[in-house]
């Protein structure tokens, strides 16, 4: 088993980042998630008013997150085209295909909060609730034109726990539910045979960005699926749950809109399991990849993980392991 690759996405919905035009050789495990070069997974994000007027985050699922009646806004995939580079510590460039960039300089960002005193401002977030600053108007301008609708880009407070709806609250930013995602490519290599077979001639193998991991390792398929602790380096990580996956894995980042011919999800179905090995619903969701949180961060709080360099080894392995429906081939 080895660590093959690290990713950070500093706009939630946006493409992985890369660091000076190439991919990332490197990341720092935190609390709150990865970050690099001072920049954090999914610091950033688009807000706009839904139909009862509460700011809520825009995503590329292309409906409100937020509780109530679900308002569609079908450009909102767009989102998937929108391309990031840091080019210095806390320096962000947001590039927009055929339309613009805007660099945002996250450190006056931070110092003019400070020095104005500014409060944050609530944003929902899948019925709960987030903080953030506002940005400024040249991003919301890229952004808008993007989507075809005004919004706002905001910088989360990573000062203050997120709510949740049901009022208990959690360290992470603007990511779904929690700080890493971990994929295995043994895994995609393992669905990806079966969907050559379900599929036939012709069939384009699904690449892993599709999953948006922050961390890829190489192991045997559906290994993540029994593990309970793993340390990366000097990082040791807890497996909080297996991924519910949504309709996000069927976007296209090079056209921004949902491809219903791609089917990502549907061949691997399976049920999540609480820590006692119950059945947290009675449906069957799409599963693929472990959500996770960084329990142990050596010294000083941040871990620097590099493929090809940092050693893994699983610490604990599961009681109860995510049932997981695969066909008999699998």
């Amino acid at each position: 088993m080895e660590l093959i690759s690290v990713h950070l996405y500093p706009f939630k919905g946006g493409q992985p980042a890369l660091e000076n035009g190439e991919p990332l050789d490197a990341l720092y495990a935190t609390t709150l998630g990865p970050e690099c070069s001072g920049v954090r997974d999914r610091e950033l994000f688009a807000c706009a008013p839904n139909a009862q007027g509460e700011l809520t985050v825009v995503t590329s699922r292309g409906w409100d997150t937020s509780t109530g009646p679900k308002t569609v806004h079908d450009q909102d995939s767009s989102l998937a085209t929108l391309q990031t580079d840091i080019l210095r510590y806390r320096n962000v460039l947001l590039t927009a295909p055929n339309i613009g960039s805007v660099a945002i300089n996250l450190q006056d960002h931070d110092e003019e909060t400070r020095v104005r005193r500014l409060q944050p401002e609530p944003v929902a977030i899948h019925g709960g609730t987030m903080w953030g600053f506002d940005v400024g108007d040249e991003s919301a301008g890229l952004l808008s034109e993007i989507l075809g609708r005004p919004v706002r880009v905001m910088k989360t407070d990573h000062r203050k726990p997120r709510q949740k709806a049901d009022g208990t609250r959690r360290r992470v930013l603007a990511a779904d539910g929690h700080p890493y995602l971990l994929t295995n490519q043994g895994s995609l290599d393992a669905l990806n045979l079966e969907l050559a077979v379900q599929e036939g001639e012709g069939w384009n193998p699904v690449p892993m960005r599709q999953y948006r991991p922050n961390i890829v390792i190489r192991g045997k398929s559906f290994l993540e699926d029994t593990i309970a602790r793993i340390r990366i380096g000097q990082a040791v990580f807890k497996v909080v749950s297996a991924s519910e996956r949504c309709i996000v894995t069927n976007v296209d980042e090079a056209g921004g809109r949902t491809v219903k011919g791609l089917r990502v999800l549907r061949p691997h179905t399976g049920i999540k399991l609480d820590e006692a090995g119950e059945p947290l619903t009675h449906k069957a969701s799409p599963l693929f990849g472990v959500n996770m949180r960084a329990e142990s961060l050596d010294g000083e709080g941040r871990v620097r993980i590099r493929p090809k360099h940092s050693k893994i080894a699983v610490e604990e392995i599961s009681e109860h392991p995510n049932a997981r429906l695969r066909h008999s081939s699998m």
